[in-house]
């Protein structure tokens, strides 16, 4: 939807138009709300009154700018139920420049008149975000302060402290405060020979001696999806952190770069040096590339984290990998998915003939033995297929994220599970040759930032999908077991799937060899603790005892 146009008043009563700034802000968005604050010293502040916009990073958020002959100017924006923003400009009282809540509800007057030494400051107040972060852009005097993701909150507060105590001992906070400008400006002022040394011994080992950086990472997933997608960010957030700021990584959503489906295309081509993805979305180019996924009726998520990390696993993709031009580690596990959202009963194998399924790669494969027609429909046009009918089932994850797409409005039989996704895995994709480019602890940073975002995503769908399925079923979903029979049929129809291919691809039987030996063993092991222990308790569950 438009904007209407933003004038502000000047002393003395003239009317002038709008900063273009605001008017960068103007336009038709599907959403409204924050500030990318990674993006603030080095692009600018129309760069963030688009992005705060575009992106949706916050819910509430505010920019101000002390600009020309200390002039300042305020954009505030704040997402509304409709989608509408909120934008205006203007002055307040000398010496104070207010942040957060404070910013937004005095849009009109939110900036102290500045001096040409503070360039800019950005503001941004989000809730569920707790801490606060501040930067401090070398040489520029731009600096942000916004709320820091909950979980980092304690992590960021020695770097806030390294940076705060040269700058004269200015204090933040989450929600709201009040800087006095001239304590601020004299800090900087009377430590300016002082503050890079100081900083710099403040600053972490690892942040000493090594380069700063700046990377592009691109995800397969929207952002409407924060599992899938806050892996990515989860991943930037950890690197940045431990790096104290040296390395940046900026993190884009599906189709904001390139579509989801071409992440890997975008790492190996070197138009950005990362990726977030599932690699068995590119089966198409080499079976091979399944095992960084899951293959079916294979592992769970805990036996395909140790496949990976003790079972060698990622030595075997880290060879395969290497052939397609990239570096790649785990970032995130679904755990065992749903089999997806159907239009009508599926009781036997003959109900599943002529079924237009949407579902694709080596799982497609296997449902065409069966008789299911799969087919490849693009993610935004997935509901409205169903509604009408071109479509008969859908398979996407699990309660988490299939609740906010709204299935259970038009098929509302919800089967598990989905055997073809036992444990389904994230990759972090890595341009090979930026990969080798890296500093030695910069390497060790990512693989340990993938490891921690691989735990973090698991967790998060194993504390989440349980309140999402109880949510789902008093919506109207009607939950439903694949049969015996059907499931049968399915890990027959996929043994000849896994044989056709091994006799034809190396790559794909040293993988498939590698796990087949791993699952014998697991399985066998599993069925005397796991298996047990989780039944006792499930029948516990059952009976109302827990």
């Amino acid at each position: 939807m438009g904007q209407d146009e933003v004038v502000a008043e000047k002393p003395g009563g003239d009317q002038r138009a709008a900063d273009p700034a605001i008017d960068l802000a103007r336009g038709e968005f599907e959403g409204a709300g924050g500030v990318c604050c990674r993006r603030l010293a080095q692009e600018g502040i129309e760069e963030i009154a688009r992005s705060c916009l575009v992106e949706r990073f916050c819910d509430i958020a505010a920019i101000v700018r002390l600009g020309e002959a200390g002039e300042a100017r305020a954009i505030a924006v704040e997402a509304e139920g409709d989608a509408r923003c909120r934008i205006g400009e203007g002055r307040v009282e000398e010496d104070e420049v207010f942040v957060g809540r404070q910013a937004v509800e005095r849009a009109g007057d939110a900036a102290a008149s500045g001096q040409d030494d503070v360039a800019q400051v950005g503001i941004g107040e989000c809730p569920g975000f707790d801490g606060a972060a501040i930067r401090r852009s070398a040489g520029s005097c731009c600096f942000f302060v916004s709320g820091a993701y909950g979980r980092a909150g304690n992590r960021l507060r020695p770097m806030i402290e390294s940076v705060r105590r040269p700058l004269g001992g200015v204090a933040f906070s989450g929600n709201e405060t009040i800087m006095d400008r001239r304590k601020f400006i004299r800090g900087v002022a009377t430590g300016a020979a002082g503050v890079s040394a100081a900083a710099t011994l403040a600053a972490p080992a690892i942040a000493q001696g090594n380069p700063k950086l700046q990377w592009r990472c691109i995800s397969s997933f929207p952002n409407s999806l924060p599992a899938l997608f806050g892996a990515a960010r989860y991943i930037a957030d950890y690197v940045r952190e431990m790096t104290d700021g040296q390395f940046e990584i900026q993190t884009f959503a599906a189709g904001e770069i390139v579509p989801g489906g071409q992440v890997l295309d975008a790492v190996q081509n070197g138009t950005v040096e990362m990726g977030h993805t599932a690699s068995y979305y590119y089966v198409g180019k080499d079976p091979a590339f399944a095992f960084g996924t899951t293959v079916p009726f294979m592992l769970n998520a805990r036996q395909q984290n140790a496949w990976f990390d003790q079972g060698g696993g990622n030595e075997l993709l880290d060879a395969f990998f290497e052939k397609q031009g990239i570096f790649a580690r785990p970032a995130g596990n679904t755990g065992a998915q749903m089999g997806g959202w159907y239009r009508k009963e599926i009781n036997s194998v003959d109900d599943m003939k002529g079924l237009k399924m949407r579902i694709a790669g080596l799982a497609g494969q296997v449902m065409a033995k069966l008789g299911v027609v799969p087919q490849q429909i693009p993610a935004g046009d997935i509901y409205a297929s169903l509604e009408k009918g071109t479509l008969d089932a859908v398979e996407f994850v699990g309660p988490y994220d299939d609740e906010k797409l709204g299935f259970v409005k038009v098929a509302p039989y919800y089967y598990y599970p989905a055997w073809w996704e036992g444990g389904a895995a994230t990759h972090a994709m890595i341009t090979l040759d930026k990969w080798n480019e890296l500093p030695k602890p910069y390497q060790a940073i990512v693989k340990a930032a993938c490891e921690a975002a691989n735990g973090h995503m698991l967790a998060t769908y194993d504390w989440e999908n349980p309140k999402a399925i109880k949510r789902l079923v008093g919506a109207g979903a009607q939950l439903r077991p694949f049969t015996q029979e059907i499931m049968q049929a399915s890990f027959e129809a996929s043994q000849e799937v896994m044989q056709e291919i091994t006799g034809k691809n190396a790559e794909f039987k040293k993988l498939y060899d590698s796990q087949t030996a791993f699952r014998a063993e697991s399985y066998l092991w599993e069925q005397l603790s796991e298996y047990n222990f989780d039944t006792f308790m499930m029948i516990q569950q059952r009976s109302g005892a827990l």
